[in-house]
């Protein structure tokens, strides 16, 4: 489920950063008083469901990475929406792209952009939250603004991106 904002607003036209993206900090490991041959079943159906185990930080590592190169060679060159994407386990990517562009290649946005902002500098912000995965909605965007959107699908290969990406369309 993805619940989204609009936020019109002056004071992001002087915000020049052109990708942010920050996670929070990870708490601290938890401890476990008994030993393993012990423990009950809950104990251990909530240690498969801890967000703090080590293959959660493993995958949440991967893709963190992921979206840093994604952002990395983005063809994103300056913006007027600053879009940010909050993920459900609370990694959250920020990028400033072009209201032209999000306007003419989907729906959503054109319908949440329209008629604000006309020609006067304005400025908007628009936050995506609840987002599943944060990695491809960052996929998304970056091949709305590709020049060249066949090359960069042969590019994303059969890893099982193009039909995430689909997916979300």
């Amino acid at each position: 489920m993805i619940k989204q904002g609009f936020i019109s607003d002056q004071t992001f036209s002087s915000f020049s950063p052109s990708r942010t993206f920050s996670s929070p900090s990870p708490p601290p490991p938890t401890t476990t008083t008994r030993p393993s041959q012990t423990q009950s079943l809950f104990d251990m159906m909530s240690e498969d469901h801890n967000p703090n185990t080590k293959l959660s930080d493993d995958k949440r590592r991967k893709m963190q990475d992921r979206i840093k190169k994604l952002l990395e060679e983005a063809p994103f060159n300056g913006g007027d929406v600053k879009l940010t994407v909050v993920g459900k386990e609370g990694l959250k990517v920020s990028m400033d792209v072009k209201k032209s562009v999000l306007a003419d290649k989907s729906r959503f946005f054109a319908e949440k952009l329209r008629g604000n902002g006309n020609g006067n500098g304005m400025s908007h912000s628009v936050e995506i939250s609840d987002c599943d995965d944060v990695d491809v909605y960052v996929e998304a965007v970056v091949l709305m603004h590709c020049v060249d959107l066949k090359k960069r699908l042969r590019f994303m290969g059969d890893g099982g991106g193009v039909s995430k990406v689909l997916n979300l369309l």
